[in-house]
């Protein structure tokens, strides 16, 4: 019964986002929230309980960035990783305003969703399209 429940409430994220149920996207949406970090398409491609070739998963991660489902980020290396949005995202429109942290010992990169990033006033002219802000230290799970 609980597998079922869970089907049930991945169908609804999907609904939400304006995607349809499908096998691949309940897998990866089921695998991407089981993680509290960041994670990078070749880790997604090489997981082999999702059993989800190189041209799948890579228009699934893009159908979920394009629909508030999933954002990007980079690790240490500037390699992009993606992690799942904040409930309030939606098709074309991100709200993760947020700062990510990579740590230095296990190369993992989190989303610190309760920590905003500061307001930035820019000089007459600019108009930001994008923020990024990224930590670099020890995480808790290191210390």
């Amino acid at each position: 019964m609980k597998k079922k429940i869970d089907v049930d409430k991945l169908t609804d994220i999907l609904r939400n986002h304006g995607l349809k149920k499908s096998t691949p996207r309940l897998a990866l949406l089921n695998y991407l929230r089981s993680l509290d970090r960041a994670v990078s398409y070749h880790e997604i491609e090489k997981n082999a309980n999702l059993m989800l070739d190189r041209v799948t998963v890579y228009r699934l991660l893009k159908a979920f960035e394009e629909h508030g489902l999933v954002h990007k980020t980079n690790d240490l290396h500037g390699n992009v990783q993606y992690a799942l949005c904040a409930s309030e995202c939606g098709h074309h429109h991100h709200h993760d305003m947020h700062v990510h942290f990579s740590c230095t010992a296990c190369m993992q990169t989190f989303c610190l969703n309760k920590i905003s990033i500061p307001q930035v006033k820019l000089p007459s002219g600019y108009t930001a399209s994008e923020f990024k802000y990224q930590i670099k230290g020890i995480g808790a799970k290191c210390s």
